[in-house]
Parts: C-alpha cells; sequence; structure tokens
C-alpha cells in the first residue's frame, strides 16, 4: 500500500523529523537526477559488478527487492521501480529517515547513501562517475535548505 501523501507519511512514519527528512530527500535527489526532466526514469551507469542506479533518488538496484518490500510490504524489480514515483518516493522516505534518526547528521547520511558507510568510515571511496564521497557529501549538504527540526 503507497501512502497518498508523501508529507502525511513522512509524519506518520518519521515522527520526529518529517521536515528535515523531506528536506535530505530533496537534496539527495538534486545531487542524484541533476535536474532532469523526468527524475523518476533516469538510470544510472552499469558497475563493474552489472548493477545500476535507478530513479529519482538513484538506488542501486540489488537493493530495490528488499528496501521496496520493507517500505511497501512487497519486493517490486528494479523496472516495477523505475515505473512507480510513489514507491521511489515512499523508500527513500523510509530509507532516509531511518539513517537520519540512527545517524543524526545529514552528511552521514548522504555518505551511508553514497557508500553504505558512515563518513568516518567510508573515506573518500570515487563511484563509477568518479564523484567521491567527499565531493557527495559536500553537494548534498550544500542543497540542503536551512531547516529547523523540531525539539
Amino acid at each position: 500500500m503507497l501512502p497518498e501523501d508523501l508529507n502525511l507519511y513522512l509524519v506518520i512514519n518519521m515522527k520526529t523529523y518529517p521536515n528535515i527528512v523531506k528536506s535530505i530527500m530533496d537534496a539527495i535527489a538534486s545531487v542524484e537526477s541533476k535536474g532532469a526532466e523526468n527524475p523518476y526514469t533516469v538510470l544510472g551507469k552499469k558497475t563493474k559488478s552489472g548493477d545500476r542506479a535507478y530513479g529519482k533518488y538513484q538506488v542501486m538496484g540489488t537493493n530495490i527487492p528488499s528496501w521496496t518490500k520493507e517500505a511497501l510490504g512487497k519486493a517490486m524489480t528494479p523496472n516495477q521501480f523505475l515505473n512507480s514515483p510513489q514507491a521511489q518516493d515512499t523508500v527513500a522516505a523510509e530509507r532516509m529517515g531511518a539513517l537520519y534518526q540512527k545517524h543524526g547528521s545529514v552528511g552521514d547520511v548522504a555518505s551511508v547513501w553514497f557508500t553504505g558507510q558512515t563518513i568516518a568510515k567510508a573515506g573518500n571511496v570515487k563511484d563509477i562517475t568518479g564523484t567521491t564521497n567527499q565531493k557527495y557529501v559536500a553537494a548534498v549538504t550544500a542543497a540542503m535548505p536551512r531547516v529547523n527540526a523540531p525539539t
């Protein structure tokens, strides 16, 4: 079941920081899909393993079945995910919200989204396009609006 209203989903499921989670989603999307006409249809380059990133938030194909099952209650294939903006937004909200609750830092959310590890553990690894973790985290952080998290 997909939520009709993403903001309501954030309020219900992210309880503590719905505004910052939405801002993180927007910042990561602005870096990942770089102003594409339809960001939900963006396909990343294939990696050495043959995997690739899908959609507005560039979720790796190998993560899609488990992440969609966790967030939506059913596993999706990468193509199903690519064709569902609601699924992409819901998965991003669930995952980024959980990362923010766990790490409490926009920089660490960005780093984990990009590398699977926090800034301290990821170092300055590069992706298939040559982007370093340091540059990615800086770009996401720069794209963040000034928000006040609820106390």
